[in-house]
C-alpha cells in the first residue's frame, strides 16, 4: 500500500531496463538498414586514408547513394582533422553534403594504414542523409558503449564477414 524507495528503486531499475531495450531493438533495426552487403568490404587493399575515402565513396556512387560532391566535402572533412581513433578504426563524413541513400559503409583493410596518428583496421564512412539523422545519435551512444567493452569491440574488429559484423554489432 505504501511506495517505500525499494519500490521506488526496483521500478526505475525496471523502467531503465526496458528504455535499454527499446533503444537496442531501435537501433537494431536501423543499423541493419544501414549498413548493407553490398557496402561491406572486406580485406580492402589500400595504402593511404585519402585512397580509402576514395574507394568507398566512388562505391557509394556506382551504387546511386552519392555524388562527387559527397565525396569531396568527406576528403574536405578529413584534412580539416583526421577522424581515426585509438582503437584502430575511422569513421569519416561529410562536412554538409548528405548523401541520396543513407548507409554506413565498412571497410575492413587488408593491413592497418597510418590514418592520422592511429593505425587503422576499420573504416566506417557515414553516408546519412536527414531521414536517418536521429540514427546518428543512437550510432554515437552504440560506439562509445563499444570502446568502453573492450573485448567486444576487439572481437568486433576481427569479424570476416558481413554476418558475423552484424552479429556482433547487435549482440
Amino acid at each position: 500500500m505504501f511506495f517505500t524507495t525499494e519500490d521506488e528503486s526496483r521500478n526505475f531499475h525496471r523502467f531503465n531496463a526496458l528504455d535499454k531495450k527499446r533503444f537496442q531493438n531501435e537501433f537494431k533495426a536501423q543499423i541493419i538498414d544501414l549498413i548493407e552487403p553490398e557496402t561491406f568490404h572486406l580485406n580492402l587493399k589500400t595504402e593511404t586514408p585519402e585512397e580509402t575515402i576514395e574507394y568507398m565513396c566512388d562505391h557509394l556512387k556506382n551504387l546511386g547513394y552519392s555524388d562527387d560532391a559527397f565525396k569531396k566535402s568527406v576528403l574536405q572533412r578529413e584534412k580539416m582533422a583526421s577522424t581515426s581513433f585509438v582503437y584502430s578504426f575511422a569513421v569519416p563524413h561529410s562536412l554538409n553534403v548528405a548523401s541520396f541513400r543513407s548507409s554506413i559503409s565498412v571497410a575492413f583493410l587488408e593491413k592497418p594504414i597510418k590514418w592520422g596518428e592511429f593505425e587503422v583496421k576499420m573504416v566506417m564512412l557515414l553516408a546519412i542523409n536527414e531521414v536517418y539523422k536521429d540514427t546518428l545519435v543512437m550510432f554515437f551512444d552504440w560506439l562509445s558503449s563499444m570502446i568502453n567493452n573492450a573485448n567486444h569491440f576487439v572481437a568486433l574488429l576481427e569479424s570476416q564477414s558481413y554476418e558475423e559484423f552484424i552479429s556482433k554489432i547487435i549482440e
